[in-house]
């Protein structure tokens, strides 16, 4: 389908000043309106996963690698932002 390359997540690579949490939200819309379940959900996820990421992704364990969910609490605690550190950030900009 022409229109899914549109509309497709892009390959995340775990490179700085990549946003993280956007990217989440863009895959796990598009998983929802594919109709995706959990098992090819996590095999796109891997697919996606390149350059650092996916170094990153080798190294999670055998268990944490079995479940979305698992991946995905892996995936927020290594790129998610966190919320001290997007306040610290907004105050800086706004007080420079």
């Amino acid at each position: 389908m022409a229109e899914d390359k549109q509309v497709i997540p892009p390959q995340f690579k775990g490179k700085t000043g990549e946003n993280a949490e956007d990217w989440l939200r863009h895959f796990e819309n598009y998983c929802a309106y594919r109709g995706l379940e959990e098992a090819k959900k996590l095999a796109l996820f891997k697919v996606l996963m390149t350059e650092l990421a996916g170094d990153w992704l080798v190294t999670l364990s055998d268990d944490t690698l079995g479940t979305y969910d698992g991946v995905k609490a892996a995936f927020d605690a290594r790129y998610k932002t966190p919320e001290m550190t997007k306040y610290k950030s907004a105050r800086e900009i706004f007080t420079s």
